[in-house]
Protein backbone atom coordinates (compact mmCIF):
# COMPACT_ATOMS: atom_id res chain seq x y z
CA UNK A 1 0.00 0.00 0.00
CA UNK A 2 1.37 3.09 -0.89
CA UNK A 3 1.82 6.45 1.19
CA UNK A 4 0.64 4.11 4.66
CA UNK A 5 2.20 6.15 7.05
CA UNK A 6 -0.11 9.46 6.37
CA UNK A 7 -2.82 7.53 5.73
CA UNK A 8 -2.38 6.03 9.22
CA UNK A 9 -2.45 9.47 10.33
CA UNK A 10 -5.64 10.22 8.84
CA UNK A 11 -6.78 7.08 10.54
CA UNK A 12 -5.84 8.01 13.76
CA UNK A 13 -6.98 11.24 14.15
CA UNK A 14 -10.08 10.35 12.63
CA UNK A 15 -10.42 7.96 15.17
CA UNK A 16 -9.51 10.57 18.13
CA UNK A 17 -11.91 13.15 16.40
CA UNK A 18 -14.70 10.67 17.06
CA UNK A 19 -13.74 9.84 20.29
CA UNK A 20 -13.30 13.80 21.31
CA UNK A 21 -17.08 13.91 20.32
CA UNK A 22 -15.98 16.63 17.68
CA UNK A 23 -18.53 14.39 15.27
CA UNK A 24 -20.85 12.24 15.47
CA UNK A 25 -21.03 8.94 12.88
CA UNK A 26 -19.27 10.25 9.94
CA UNK A 27 -19.77 13.42 10.41
CA UNK A 28 -16.94 15.73 9.36
CA UNK A 29 -13.53 15.03 7.28
CA UNK A 30 -10.01 15.40 7.21
CA UNK A 31 -7.42 15.95 4.26
CA UNK A 32 -3.57 15.58 3.92
CA UNK A 33 -1.03 16.64 1.67
CA UNK A 34 1.14 13.66 0.59
CA UNK A 35 4.72 14.62 1.01
CA UNK A 36 6.61 14.40 -2.04
CA UNK A 37 3.56 14.35 -4.11
CA UNK A 38 0.57 16.14 -5.83
CA UNK A 39 -1.69 13.93 -4.13
CA UNK A 40 -4.43 14.37 -1.54
CA UNK A 41 -5.29 11.64 1.40
CA UNK A 42 -8.94 12.43 2.44
CA UNK A 43 -11.32 10.45 4.66
CA UNK A 44 -13.75 8.01 2.52
CA UNK A 45 -17.64 9.12 2.45
CA UNK A 46 -20.00 7.95 4.89
CA UNK A 47 -17.72 5.49 6.28
CA UNK A 48 -17.34 5.21 10.29
CA UNK A 49 -14.51 5.90 11.83
CA UNK A 50 -14.07 3.30 13.96
CA UNK A 51 -14.05 0.81 11.01
CA UNK A 52 -11.95 2.67 9.23
CA UNK A 53 -8.30 1.11 8.01
CA UNK A 54 -5.59 2.48 6.25
CA UNK A 55 -6.35 0.98 2.92
CA UNK A 56 -9.66 2.60 3.21
CA UNK A 57 -8.70 5.95 2.62
CA UNK A 58 -8.53 7.08 -0.48
CA UNK A 59 -6.35 9.17 -2.70
CA UNK A 60 -7.04 11.98 -5.01
CA UNK A 61 -4.94 14.53 -7.51
CA UNK A 62 -5.48 17.97 -6.92
CA UNK A 63 -8.33 18.22 -9.27
CA UNK A 64 -10.12 15.99 -6.71
CA UNK A 65 -9.91 12.65 -9.59
CA UNK A 66 -9.99 9.78 -7.07
CA UNK A 67 -6.01 8.13 -7.77
CA UNK A 68 -6.28 5.10 -5.75
CA UNK A 69 -8.67 3.43 -3.26
CA UNK A 70 -11.35 1.41 -3.03
CA UNK A 71 -13.98 3.97 -1.33
CA UNK A 72 -15.31 7.48 -2.83
CA UNK A 73 -13.50 10.06 -1.25
CA UNK A 74 -15.61 12.84 1.46
CA UNK A 75 -18.39 14.69 -0.33
CA UNK A 76 -16.51 17.66 0.35
CA UNK A 77 -13.69 16.62 -1.69
CA UNK A 78 -13.98 20.10 -3.90
CA UNK A 79 -13.48 22.39 -0.52
CA UNK A 80 -10.33 20.59 0.32
CA UNK A 81 -8.96 20.61 -2.70
CA UNK A 82 -9.69 23.98 -3.85
CA UNK A 83 -8.17 25.26 -0.13
CA UNK A 84 -5.28 23.08 -0.95
CA UNK A 85 -4.48 24.40 -4.36
CA UNK A 86 -4.67 27.96 -3.17
CA UNK A 87 -2.46 27.77 -0.25
CA UNK A 88 0.94 26.11 -0.87
CA UNK A 89 0.99 26.33 2.42
CA UNK A 90 -1.36 23.94 4.04
CA UNK A 91 -0.68 20.62 4.26
CA UNK A 92 -3.91 19.38 6.39
CA UNK A 93 -7.26 20.49 6.67
CA UNK A 94 -9.91 19.46 9.75
CA UNK A 95 -13.70 20.03 9.16
CA UNK A 96 -15.72 18.84 12.13
CA UNK A 97 -19.10 19.47 13.54
CA UNK A 98 -18.17 20.03 16.97
CA UNK A 99 -21.02 20.90 19.31
CA UNK A 100 -20.58 24.51 20.83
CA UNK A 101 -18.67 25.55 17.09
CA UNK A 102 -21.16 24.37 15.33
CA UNK A 103 -23.70 26.66 17.56
CA UNK A 104 -21.74 29.84 16.61
CA UNK A 105 -21.74 28.41 12.97
CA UNK A 106 -25.58 28.37 13.00
CA UNK A 107 -25.64 31.99 14.95
CA UNK A 108 -23.42 33.55 12.33
CA UNK A 109 -21.73 34.19 15.70
CA UNK A 110 -18.17 34.79 15.58
CA UNK A 111 -15.78 32.95 18.51
CA UNK A 112 -13.55 35.95 20.05
CA UNK A 113 -10.33 35.56 21.79
CA UNK A 114 -11.18 35.01 25.55
CA UNK A 115 -8.76 32.82 26.97
CA UNK A 116 -5.59 30.57 26.21
CA UNK A 117 -7.15 28.26 23.88
CA UNK A 118 -8.16 30.51 21.76
CA UNK A 119 -4.40 31.38 20.90
CA UNK A 120 -4.19 28.25 18.65
CA UNK A 121 -6.44 30.26 15.97
CA UNK A 122 -3.61 32.61 15.05
CA UNK A 123 -6.25 35.41 15.26
CA UNK A 124 -8.47 37.60 18.07
CA UNK A 125 -11.49 35.77 16.61
CA UNK A 126 -12.60 32.56 15.01
CA UNK A 127 -15.26 34.64 11.94
CA UNK A 128 -17.89 33.08 10.09
CA UNK A 129 -18.00 32.44 6.19
CA UNK A 130 -20.45 33.36 4.18
CA UNK A 131 -23.27 30.24 3.79
CA UNK A 132 -22.14 28.39 0.77
CA UNK A 133 -23.61 25.21 -0.54
CA UNK A 134 -21.68 22.18 1.35
CA UNK A 135 -19.94 19.59 -0.81
CA UNK A 136 -19.05 22.51 -3.50
CA UNK A 137 -15.91 24.60 -4.54
CA UNK A 138 -17.58 27.65 -3.36
CA UNK A 139 -17.75 26.36 0.20
CA UNK A 140 -14.11 26.18 -0.24
CA UNK A 141 -13.45 29.71 -1.53
CA UNK A 142 -15.63 31.34 1.10
CA UNK A 143 -13.45 30.01 3.86
CA UNK A 144 -10.96 31.31 2.68
CA UNK A 145 -11.65 34.78 1.44
CA UNK A 146 -12.76 34.65 5.32
CA UNK A 147 -9.53 33.85 6.87
CA UNK A 148 -7.41 36.17 4.49
CA UNK A 149 -9.50 38.88 6.00
CA UNK A 150 -7.32 38.00 9.62
CA UNK A 151 -3.61 37.00 7.65
CA UNK A 152 -2.22 33.74 9.38
CA UNK A 153 -5.66 33.07 10.61
CA UNK A 154 -6.34 28.67 10.99
CA UNK A 155 -9.60 28.97 11.72
CA UNK A 156 -13.18 29.98 10.59
CA UNK A 157 -16.64 29.00 10.80
CA UNK A 158 -17.99 27.05 7.93
CA UNK A 159 -21.93 29.10 8.23
CA UNK A 160 -24.78 26.51 9.56
CA UNK A 161 -22.31 23.72 9.16
CA UNK A 162 -19.10 23.57 11.48
CA UNK A 163 -15.73 24.36 11.77
CA UNK A 164 -12.83 24.46 9.64
CA UNK A 165 -9.37 24.46 10.38
CA UNK A 166 -6.19 24.51 7.91
CA UNK A 167 -2.21 23.79 9.30
CA UNK A 168 1.36 22.87 8.47
CA UNK A 169 0.50 19.06 9.61
CA UNK A 170 -2.82 16.87 10.77
CA UNK A 171 -1.73 17.21 14.41
CA UNK A 172 -1.08 20.84 14.31
CA UNK A 173 -5.04 21.60 12.15
CA UNK A 174 -6.58 18.79 15.11
CA UNK A 175 -5.28 20.46 17.92
CA UNK A 176 -6.81 23.68 16.64
CA UNK A 177 -9.85 22.24 15.98
CA UNK A 178 -9.98 21.13 19.40
CA UNK A 179 -8.90 24.22 20.98
CA UNK A 180 -11.32 26.10 19.28
CA UNK A 181 -14.48 23.83 20.37
CA UNK A 182 -12.98 24.39 24.08
CA UNK A 183 -13.06 28.30 23.39
CA UNK A 184 -16.83 27.63 21.93
CA UNK A 185 -17.47 25.89 24.93
CA UNK A 186 -16.21 28.23 27.47
CA UNK A 187 -17.30 31.21 25.81
CA UNK A 188 -20.99 29.66 25.88
CA UNK A 189 -21.02 28.94 29.62
CA UNK A 190 -19.34 32.48 30.39
CA UNK A 191 -22.35 34.11 29.01
CA UNK A 192 -24.13 32.29 31.26
CA UNK A 193 -22.73 33.74 34.39
CA UNK A 194 -21.57 37.33 33.59
CA UNK A 195 -20.55 39.57 30.61
CA UNK A 196 -17.21 37.79 29.62
CA UNK A 197 -14.26 39.85 28.69
CA UNK A 198 -12.16 40.02 25.75
CA UNK A 199 -8.48 40.06 25.45
CA UNK A 200 -6.94 42.76 23.83
CA UNK A 201 -4.46 43.03 21.16
CA UNK A 202 -2.10 44.11 23.97
CA UNK A 203 -2.91 41.04 25.90
CA UNK A 204 -2.61 38.94 23.10
CA UNK A 205 0.68 39.97 22.00
CA UNK A 206 2.15 40.01 25.59
CA UNK A 207 1.03 36.55 26.15
CA UNK A 208 2.98 35.47 22.48
CA UNK A 209 6.42 37.28 23.67
CA UNK A 210 6.09 35.32 26.85
CA UNK A 211 6.00 31.95 25.14
CA UNK A 212 8.34 32.65 22.57
CA UNK A 213 10.93 34.09 25.10
CA UNK A 214 10.30 30.24 27.51
CA UNK A 215 10.99 28.48 23.87
CA UNK A 216 13.86 30.85 22.68
CA UNK A 217 17.07 28.86 23.32
CA UNK A 218 19.16 30.30 26.63
CA UNK A 219 23.18 31.09 25.02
Amino acid sequence: MRFEKTRREIVRVARQMLSDKLVTFTAGNISVRVPESDLIAITPTSYPYDLMKPEDVPLVNLAGEVVEGALQPSSETPMHTLIMRARPDVNAVVHTHSPYALAFAVAHKPIPLISLEGLATCSMSVLVAEYATPGTEEIGLSALQTLERQPGSQAVLLANHGLLVIGKSLSDAYATASKVETEAMVYQLALTVGTPVHLTEQQVHQIRQQYVAKQSPKG
